[in-house]
């Protein structure tokens, strides 16, 4: 019987932390897209907006998915009178800060997609966030300009 509670109540201390943990992560992704391309595509780009509800600094460190070989964080910059891409090892969003993910902006690049992606396929996309935290989110892949469509997608943790 003791050790029926001990265990109820392990249970319920790990779910309390976890939810303590989660809570100082409240990082909020809407409006996840990826840019539909052709088959023959090795890179595709993608969209959002991520938004730190909380009260702490959230550091993004890497992102990933199963359906592509590596994402990577860039940034576009215009430097002496040049527009190119530059990629960012790691992103820093302050609290209630919004960033937007958008050409001509951040943006991901998705390298090597591991099978077809058609227009309205889902698309899994995990956060690596600093003190080895991770957070997942779904992102829709459709054609450009149609950015608004599927607002919302939150993360899950």
């Amino acid at each position: 019987m003791i050790k029926k509670i001990l265990t109820i109540m392990l249970c319920l201390v790990t779910s309390i932390f976890s939810q303590a943990i989660l809570a100082d992560q409240p990082i909020v992704v809407s409006d996840a897209w990826i840019a539909d391309a052709p088959a023959i595509s090795k890179i595709r780009a993608g969209y959002l907006m991520l938004q730190n509800k909380g009260k702490h600094a959230i550091t993004i460190k890497s992102f990933s998915s199963p359906n592509f070989e590596r994402i990577e964080l860039h940034k576009t910059v215009i430097k002496d009178g040049m527009v190119k891409m530059e990629s960012i090892k790691q992103l820093t969003i302050k609290p209630d800060e919004i960033v937007e993910f958008k050409a001509e902006a951040y943006h991901l690049m998705l390298f090597t997609p591991k099978q077809k992606l058609n227009n309205s396929d889902k698309v899994k996309i995990t956060i690596q966030l600093e003190g080895n935290k991770t957070s997942s989110f779904t992102a829709i892949v459709k054609e450009r300009g149609h950015s608004r469509e599927h607002s919302n997608h939150k993360m899950h943790h």
